[in-house]
């Protein structure tokens, strides 16, 4: 009789050992296939390798992957990646509405990770952006309020973590754009964007590289801002965005 209890318990023990391992496999198989998705789309759209509506497609095939995952940080953190990608692509295609919709989603679903882990760098890094990112679709006293919340939450993510090269670039960014009183200079930017240059992620050094032009673009030193430019093309030959900025610098000169 013991021994029948024994077998039976052991059973027990290697179903839930299976469903456990069952639920959380395929958890993790959405995630990196989500992943994958939001990077494929990615490359799509920085390097116009497909038309926007492909890129679009493929963004939203890996949101609906990540939509059915178990709720997690992973999943809301990828899916406030895609949203915030989505929302860039969006306003590429003239898609004003929808642009700050996937902004305000991005703010959402970042703050559900957060709210499962609140330690995580690149967290605050995302709400960052969709914070700076809305700004145009909101009013002055939004940007007012939200430029600052932004620029402490990306000194936040660099405190948590300050090999956050995504972070770095986002406050190199920040800084360009933001008046002196708002902590911005271009010095500033500069400074953050060549830390952000360590990373050996080549899309962060794009990102680096083209907004290293316009920062030199800025302190009319184009010799400069044209060298960076150029090795921004070097990752992403296609890349429409950088092409402009190096043509329109070329113009000028």
């Amino acid at each position: 009789m013991k021994l029948g209890r024994i077998v039976k318990s052991g059973f027990l023990v290697m179903a839930f050992f299976f469903a456990f391992n069952s639920v959380f496999g395929s958890d993790n198989h959405l995630l990196e296939q989500g992943k994958e998705l939001f990077l494929e789309g990615r490359q799509m759209f920085y390097n116009a390798e497909k038309p926007i509506p492909e890129a679009i497609a493929t963004l939203n095939e890996g949101k609906e992957l990540l939509l059915t995952a178990t709720d997690s940080f992973g999943k809301y953190y990828w899916l406030a990646q895609v949203e915030l990608l989505l929302g860039e692509v969006k306003e590429v295609a003239n898609e004003e509405k929808e642009a700050a919709r996937c902004f305000s989603n991005t703010e959402e679903l970042i703050n559900k990770a957060i709210d499962f882990d609140p330690n995580r760098s690149d967290a605050y890094r995302i709400l960052a952006d969709a914070y700076v990112r809305l700004m145009p679709y909101k009013s002055m006293f939004y940007a007012m309020s939200h430029g600052s919340k932004a620029n402490n939450l990306y000194k936040k993510a660099l405190d948590l973590d300050d090999k956050n090269y995504a972070a770095y670039n986002a406050m190199g960014v920040y800084c360009l754009h933001a008046p002196a009183i708002g902590g911005g200079g271009v010095d500033k930017a500069i400074e953050n964007l060549e830390k952000a240059l360590e990373s050996n992620d080549r899309h962060e050094n794009f990102i680096s590289y083209i907004w290293l032009g316009t920062a030199y673009e800025k302190k009319k030193m184009p010799g400069e801002a044209e060298a960076y430019l150029e090795k921004a093309l070097e990752i992403y030959p296609n890349s429409q965005w950088a092409q402009s900025v190096l043509n329109r610098i070329k113009e000028k000169n």
